[in-house]
């Protein structure tokens, strides 16, 4: 996941922003080697690759999924190759009259790839958890559906690079499948057409991925639409990939939700999606009792529109300069980061940061499935500094800070071509200088007071808790408060009261778990 460098905004809590056309998955030009199956097509197609393929090589992916936008290039180049030896061989072994299905010829692998997010049920089939997952198998296995194929194995490697690929694929399937094997005796042909014994290697390099150059310049939006219009189409995203009979297979996963759900309720940015939130919870409570250890009534949870219409539109800040780059995962930091300014302080100088960062853990943990994305974000979850995490003040900066250490790697791994990133939108570290002059020291340091505040103008957008509101260039100012809108002052008098009180009967900090939270939520929601 990554944090881009966009506009900053000044955001209110009106009522969301008009969405326009759908944003599905992009579509890509097709590369040789490669076939890309959905639901309607994939029983039909597997079992018509035994007529010609020994085994298939099939990846569930997410087109969202960082990881898997790393590895598809990697992916694409390990089809061409298969492709280009199996012609090869093709030639060869036919040329002598062997026929296709013939025990004498080598063993053929096909390569294949499904995308899972937009076809849900066939990867539940298939017990689906994570991202990108590779399994080999037999296509009249994958045809029959057949989850639990005596014959299946996964092909898990790290790195995922196209030699540690190869070489597991071909220890699985009994031969060498980085190169062609060719009948005794057969002369090749090199590329020039004259005879030879050994043949060079003409995969073609796949450039369906590559950016256009960067524009001059680049048009920035600069709406609170475009804010809060990426984080619903996020949330809704968000919800809809978590709805899955494979990611609610725990009782674990039962409580993350709910504690994910009532943050939601309590601290979403936009009105609709906290309230979409709260009908869920309360589907989910119903549709999975404590006493069950699974859910009950998938469908009814699915019934649930968290965010009211949901009239997706494509991603405004969020939009890459391609459309495999940023979105969904872009629009997901926003989300983190508005929730962490938004979260309701159940108790002065208490533990909500701590329990904020325990909710997000779940999340990760359970319902985040691009797999190297939720490893490293639960390492950073595992370190000291997170430990550390006590207040809301805390919680803010640990996750700004985090976000920051991600943008680093990113761009290490963008120069080193491991993973390469959007070429226009590049990581940063966020905030720029040039948008929040008091985020830095005089010295070039980090002013943790002032990011504080930045964070909690862009997310909350009171012009009391701006950086300045002085109106300089390069500084960024709050939107003067609509005059119907008093919570911030309804909530000073309203906390002191409620903390008074709340000392007065108890002197220990409130826990609350997924009903008790949401009722500490709702005590101060629109603060």
């Amino acid at each position: 996941m990554s944090l881009d460098l966009y506009t900053i905004y000044t955001l209110n809590t009106s009522s969301a922003c008009t969405a326009d056309d759908d944003d599905d998955a992009p579509v890509e030009p097709a590369t040789p080697g490669l076939v890309q199956l959905d639901a309607a097509s994939f029983v039909g197609v597997t079992n018509d690759l035994a007529l010609t393929f020994d085994y298939v090589l099939m990846e569930f992916y997410s087109h969202w999924c960082p990881a898997c936008k790393a590895f598809q290039p990697t992916y694409k180049e390990i089809a061409m190759h298969l492709k280009t030896i199996m012609d090869e061989e093709d030639v060869a072994w036919g040329g002598i009259g062997v026929p296709p299905q013939s025990a004498s010829r080598p063993v053929r692998v096909a390569v294949a790839r499904v995308d899972c997010p937009e076809n849900t049920a066939l990867c539940d089939t298939f017990r689906i958890h994570k991202y990108p997952t590779l399994y080999l198998d037999r296509p009249l296995a994958f045809g029959s559906l057949a989850a639990d194929s005596q014959t299946k194995v996964e092909v898990d490697v790290k790195p995922r690079t196209k030699d540690k690929v190869l070489k597991r694929v071909g220890e699985i399937v009994g031969r060498s499948v980085e190169e062609a094997i060719l009948p005794e005796g057969y002369i090749q042909r090199s590329s020039n057409g004259s005879d030879g014994s050994s043949r060079q290697d003409t995969v073609p390099q796949d450039t369906s991925l590559r950016p256009p150059s960067p524009p001059g310049d680049v048009a920035w939006p600069s709406t609170d639409c475009d804010v809060k219009g990426d984080v619903t189409i996020a949330t809704i995203e968000m919800f809809e990939y978590l709805k899955s009979k494979t990611v609610l297979g725990t009782f674990a996963a039962r409580k993350a939700l709910m504690d994910w759900l009532g943050l939601l309720e309590t601290s979403h940015l936009v009105e609709e999606c906290a309230a979409g939130a709260g009908e869920a919870l309360r589907v989910l409570e119903a549709s999975w009792p404590v006493t069950s250890e699974q859910i009950l009534d998938l469908d009814a949870l699915k019934q649930v529109k968290i965010c009211g219409k949901e009239q997706k539109r494509p991603y405004v800040s969020c939009a890459g300069s391609t459309p495999e780059t940023r979105g969904y995962t872009c629009g997901l930091w926003m989300l983190f980061h508005s929730l962490s300014v938004r979260m309701p302080m159940v108790s002065e100088g208490g533990n909500d940061g701590k329990r904020w960062m325990e909710v997000l853990e779940g999340y990760i943990k359970h319902f985040f499935q691009c797999s190297d994305c939720a490893e490293h974000f639960l390492q950073e979850l595992q370190g000291s500094d997170a430990r550390m995490v006590s207040t809301k003040r805390d919680a803010v900066l640990w996750l700004w800070k985090t976000h920051n250490r991600v943008n680093e790697r990113l761009v290490r791994e963008d120069a080193s071509g491991t993973n390469p990133q959007d070429p226009v939108y590049k990581h940063v570290q966020w905030p720029l200088e040039g948008v929040c002059g008091t985020c830095y020291e005089s010295t070039g340091g980090w002013n943790e007071e002032g990011v504080l505040k930045f964070l909690s103008a862009h997310y909350y957008g009171l012009s009391d808790q701006a950086t300045n509101g002085a109106g300089e260039t390069g500084k960024v100012t709050a939107a003067p408060p609509k005059a119907s809108i008093t919570w911030p002052r309804v909530f000073v008098i309203v906390a002191f009261v409620f903390l008074a009180v709340y000392h007065g009967l108890k002197s220990n900090s409130v826990q609350y778990g997924p009903i008790a939270g949401r009722r500490a939520y709702r005590s101060t929601k629109g603060r």
